[in-house]
């Protein structure tokens, strides 16, 4: 049941989404430099993420699968115009958040990925 209570869904935060960025922090931490940056740059992300919690199912499905096993297929949130956040949302009004990808990834590796978490193959 959606505990927030006022239409909204939950999110659900996955392993795979806290690894994904925790290696994205530490990259641009190395890169930039600056633990500032990152942590600004990781706030921008989870800002962006949470704006699922309205509408998740306006964002567009990928063309390459359908979860219907887990109750819902999958869709993808833009962020930053260089990382995309795959998510589904089940029976039960929850969101959630599969992974964080770079854009410019193999898209094999990111649909082999996804089917691993969702299928566990």
């Amino acid at each position: 049941m959606n505990s927030v209570g006022d239409g909204r869904y939950n999110i659900v935060y996955t392993e795979n989404l806290f690894e994904d960025l925790r290696e994205l922090y530490l990259n641009v931490a190395f890169i930039s430099m600056s633990e500032e940056t990152a942590y600004a740059f990781i706030n921008r992300i989870w800002e962006r993420i949470e704006v699922l919690s309205y509408f998740p199912n306006a964002y567009p499905e990928v063309e390459w699968n359908s979860n219907k096993g887990n109750g819902g297929t999958v869709r993808k949130l833009v962020i930053e115009r260089k990382y995309i956040a795959y998510f589904y949302v089940d029976n039960e009004m929850n969101v959630v958040v599969i992974g964080l990808f770079y854009g410019g990834m193999s898209m094999d590796a990111v649909i082999e990925r996804i089917r691993r978490y969702l299928f566990g193959v």
